[in-house]
């Protein structure tokens, strides 16, 4: 990478979101549940791809340590005929129950994109301004959730934006004077989405496996 420019890199991946615990809360329909273990499949090969952007700079006099701005989109979607514990109110009566997640929330995805944008400072610990890298910081969640709750269609629109964190493991090469790497990455934060008549929250925790390049020529 050249010292002091900023490379723009565009990367492609999958993603594997762990179960997770989805709160939903509907004040005037009396539904206060928690539906648990909830699974998350991306299926990134399957519809649109999980993709990537990333700005990149290496100030001068330290080639070793990038800056970097990362935008992810990616995709989740609840399995809702999988039977899961539900705990709470539904309909204002005491709900406790085994039961398929499709018997009070029949859809739930986040499709048009759980959205994320990170600030992370990459350091590299072997080969020099190439080579293998660590690094992470703070993530930004701007999910877009499309569901139906109670029978009610919702959300079709962004959520609240929430802060996370985000890891990074990765090398990098060159071919041709432009950068190539691969990665591994993690993030966890919660998400707060609107759903009919009411909102729904959950915390992902999700890896990352992708592969970029640079646009711009970025090795020596």
């Amino acid at each position: 990478m050249l010292l002091g420019d900023v490379v723009l890199s565009f990367y492609l991946g999958a993603s594997q979101t762990q179960p997770s615990d989805l709160h939903v809360v509907q004040p005037n329909r009396g539904n206060d549940a928690t539906i648990h273990d909830v699974q998350w499949p991306g299926y990134p090969f399957r519809f649109e791809p999980y993709y990537g952007l990333r700005l990149s700079y290496n100030a001068p006099g330290h080639p070793q340590t990038r800056i970097v701005l990362d935008f992810t989109h990616y995709k989740i979607y609840a399995l809702a005929n999988q039977v899961v514990e539900q705990d709470g109110t539904w309909h204002g009566k005491p709900l406790h129950a085994a039961a398929p997640m499709r018997e009070n929330v029949q859809s739930f995805e986040v499709t048009h994109g759980l959205n994320t944008l990170g600030l992370s400072l990459l350091q590299n610990i072997w080969g020099g301004s190439n080579g293998a890298y660590i690094g992470g910081g703070p993530v930004l969640y701007v999910p877009h959730s499309e569901n139906r709750v109670d029978g009610i269609a919702g959300g079709d629109r962004y959520g609240f934006a929430t802060f996370g964190f985000q890891a990074h493991a990765g090398v990098r090469g060159c071919v041709s004077s432009h950068g190539l790497f691969a990665e591994a990455k993690y993030n966890s934060g919660k998400l707060v989405m609107p759903i009919a008549e009411g909102t729904a929250q959950t915390t992902v925790r999700t890896m990352h496996e992708l592969a970029g390049f640079d646009f711009s020529p970025s090795c020596r």
